[in-house]
């Protein structure tokens, strides 16, 4: 990657990063979108990076509906924040990435990267409900919703969906809540596949 001392910047809302992304486009600038930092080796080495374009300071919570269990917020709140606002409402999203703390939702959704609970709850797109981009000519573009229950406009989740931010810069996401677990345990076995056969044939 080439990078001669790159502008930085830190939009505080959608509409100014999808300025900057206009601006740049216009100047042929190669931008790099970043989150929480915590995938900067994914995919292949860019060959310029002219701006690098932070989404933390996009960290606010736009709605939570508790009856409804579905949650709006913008894309640079790290999953901690989020998880803690769930939290008071008896709520949470099954997603436990690797290599935390510090992963933005946007990144998330981004690098597609998942945890263990993948397997219990599915990955993030599957409890994505709507999104939010801001596409490299400017424009701001939304896919679904803020419901469950939602087909409206083009399936633009899967599209940006674990592709690292080369359609397009994730702005904000809606997601569907689930019920906190009461426990939550941690089991680490060294024996092997046959004892984890038997550990998860056990009631």
């Amino acid at each position: 990657m080439v990078v001669t001392d790159p502008t930085v910047e830190t939009p505080a809302s959608a509409e100014e990063l999808a300025r900057l992304l206009r601006e740049a486009a216009a100047a042929k600038m190669a931008v790099i979108p970043v989150g929480g930092g915590r995938a900067s080796g994914m995919g292949d080495p860019p060959e310029r990076a002219d701006v690098l374009l932070h989404t933390t300071r996009l960290d606010r919570v736009v709605e939570h509906s508790q009856s409804d269990m579905v949650v709006s917020v913008e894309a640079g709140i790290t999953l901690e924040a989020l998880q803690s606002e769930l939290a008071k409402a008896g709520q949470f999203l099954p997603l436990d990435p690797f290599h935390s703390p510090g992963h933005t939702v946007g990144g998330l959704l981004a690098t597609g990267w998942t945890g263990p609970l993948r397997l219990r709850f599915g990955s993030p797109r599957d409890f994505l409900i709507g999104i939010r981009v801001a596409l490299p000519d400017g424009k701001l573009a939304t896919g679904g919703g803020r419901v469950v229950k939602n087909v409206s406009g083009y399936d633009m989740m899967k599209l940006h969906y674990g592709a690292l931010g080369s359609l397009g810069v994730i702005v904000a996401a809606s997601f569907k809540a689930f019920p906190k677990p009461l426990h939550d345990v941690t089991v680490s076995n060294e024996g092997g596949w046959e004892a984890a056969e038997t550990a998860l044939s056990t009631p």
